[in-house]
């Protein structure tokens, strides 16, 4: 089955439809009417994979990254996302990604989710964390990786005059 999402074609293969259909509603949809076609030969397949994580997988490197997934970068193009349950091998270049769903399928929501970005990052969208905010006459972006501070600067702000208009949490 294919999807379109944010200009670029998601082909997912070897997973339950009906476990996908609810993955990409709560995890990556686009919002209602995006119906961008896609744009350029990019495309990001989704695959799963009964097999578990393998154990010889060495995650004494891994980063913890949100929602308390691991991320383990294999080389420049390849990563593995893992967290309790399963992972995601992935592989990323210019033409396109390749995700593996490791374990039962969509039992490593977050870690599928992570992986999707750093998918759709590699295609060329830019993912920033970000924090904006405004006292009616002027707006300030925040930008920093996570843990820099950008909430409680937000939090900061309010008491001073200062309103929110968006974060990502």
């Amino acid at each position: 089955m294919d999807r379109q999402f944010l200009g670029r074609t998601v082909r997912v293969t070897d997973l339950d439809p009906d476990a996908v259909d609810r993955f990409l509603a709560e995890c990556i949809e686009p919002a209602a009417g995006d119906d961008t076609p896609a744009t350029g030969a990019h495309e990001v397949v989704l695959r799963g994979d009964r097999s578990p994580v393998p154990p010889t997988l060495d995650l004494g490197g891994a980063a913890v990254g949100p929602w308390g997934t691991r991320h383990l970068r294999v080389g420049p193009d390849e990563f593995w996302v893992v967290e309790e349950g399963g992972g995601v091998h992935g592989t990323v270049g210019a033409a396109g990604a390749d995700l593996v769903l490791h374990g039962r399928p969509f039992t490593a929501r977050r870690a599928l989710a992570a992986a999707f970005a750093e998918a759709m990052t590699a295609s060329g969208l830019l993912r920033l964390h970000a924090a904006v905010v405004g006292d009616g006459y002027r707006v300030a972006a925040l930008l920093g990786p996570s843990g820099a501070g950008k909430s409680t600067t937000v939090l900061r702000a309010l008491r001073t005059g200062w309103q929110p208009i968006a974060e990502d949490g």
